[in-house]
């Protein structure tokens, strides 16, 4: 591929996809910020083995076209759009574009409110696991 086509093709690509990826770098901030929240290897094991049983629980681990709840719930986390909407809120993540049905918007919503103790509360494959 000639140079100029491979710098063209990469401004269309920056220009079409800049915004995401500016608020991508919000949310990966503000997954640095939960992260902190682990204040031990335990603490972030403990999260680990919860939300793998959880995502195996709610959709086998798959993301694309898992439709549950009679088709109010999506996606690995299984999350309804209201239940989103409102993690989205409470988290106070209101100034991100976020889409319930992207997978890694679902993961950083869960981390989120996993840092805020609210799991077992939308989630009733939650179990908690003990040490």
């Amino acid at each position: 591929m000639k140079w100029k086509h491979f710098i063209i093709i990469n401004l269309l690509c920056m220009i079409t996809v800049g915004y995401f990826s500016f608020e991508f770098g919000r949310m990966v901030q503000r997954q640095a910020d939960v992260k902190e929240y682990f204040t031990t290897a335990q603490d972030e094991e403990r999260f680990i083995i919860e939300t793998i049983n959880l995502v195996i629980c709610e959709s086998g681990n798959k993301h694309e076209g898992v439709w549950g709840d009679n088709g109010k719930a999506y996606g690995r986390f299984q999350f309804w759009k209201i239940g989103f909407d409102d993690l989205v809120k409470i988290t106070g993540n209101e100034d991100l574009l976020l889409d319930w049905q992207n997978s890694t918007h679902q993961y950083f919503i869960y981390k989120q409110a996993y840092k805020k103790q609210l799991t077992s509360k939308y989630w009733s494959c939650f179990r908690p696991v003990d040490f």
